[in-house]
């Protein structure tokens, strides 16, 4: 009844346009804040559970769970750095940290490498300076802020002086 078929054969059909028009009309949803990222978090764990590590993490942001879109991230990583998928890692870091600047300071030296990585330079460096200005950084940390900051010298060298 709701259905038009397309050829004669009875293999290819289209919706009736009415009742496409009312399976598609966007409904506002009539979820609470909590509800919703609730709901949101549900649909990271499927995503998660079935290899879709994106979509959990997207799911996990917009939920507004930053430890454990992080600890999703964090192990995700690798697998990320290796398909040559930087960008999306420094999207994600770069969220989580906007919205909490007082976070543990792995979230900027991650979101910092994952910067140099996909050659976002002038992020980077602007993550070096917040990085900097902490006073809770151990020695150790401190030492790969600042070696991962000298990755950011190669794109300010000249180009003649890589050619060499």
């Amino acid at each position: 009844m709701f259905l038009i078929e397309l050829d004669r054969c009875g293999t290819r059909y289209r919706y009736h346009h009415l009742f496409r028009s009312c399976c598609c009309t966007p409904r506002p949803l009539e979820l609470g804040a909590d509800e919703l990222a609730d709901l949101r978090r549900s649909s990271a764990e499927w995503f998660r559970h079935h290899g879709a590590v994106s979509e959990a993490v997207d799911q996990l942001l917009d939920a507004e769970a930053w430890a454990d879109g992080f600890d999703l991230v964090r192990h995700a990583g690798d697998q990320f750095f290796q398909q040559g998928k930087a960008a999306t890692l420094a999207c994600w870091m770069s969220r989580i940290d906007r919205h909490d600047r007082d976070a543990p300071a792995a979230i900027p030296i991650n979101l910092m490498a994952a910067q140099i990585a996909a050659c976002q330079f002038t992020p980077a460096g602007e993550t070096h300076r917040r990085l900097r200005q902490r006073d809770d950084l151990p020695r150790g940390a401190s030492v790969a802020v600042e070696a991962l900051y000298s990755c950011c010298a190669v794109d300010w060298l000249p180009r003649a002086a890589l050619s060499r």
